[in-house]
């Protein structure tokens, strides 16, 4: 829980320096993830840092709450589709 709170912590500090950050448009999106999987190593534990640290701390397109649900998220089909 310390973890969940200090991103969250982080990502405040990020949306007071950036607090007009807008949500991205469809082909940016697209050129984010086109990069990130042609470019980007590591796993899946290290490719949802790396999301992390571009898409809450640096663009601030999403926030630290939005990844701890898409994660939670993926793990829960991970796990329905192993039954």
């Amino acid at each position: 829980m310390r973890d969940v709170n200090r991103v969250a912590d982080r990502q405040r500090a990020v949306r007071a320096q950036q607090p007009h950050a807008e949500r991205p448009s469809l082909p940016a999106l697209l050129r984010y993830f086109v990069r990130l999987g042609t470019v980007g190593f590591g796993g899946p534990i290290a490719l949802a840092g790396r999301m992390q640290q571009d898409l809450v701390e640096r663009r601030g397109w999403i926030s630290a709450e939005e990844v701890l649900r898409g994660l939670r998220a993926a793990l829960d089909a991970v796990r329905m589709g192993g039954r």
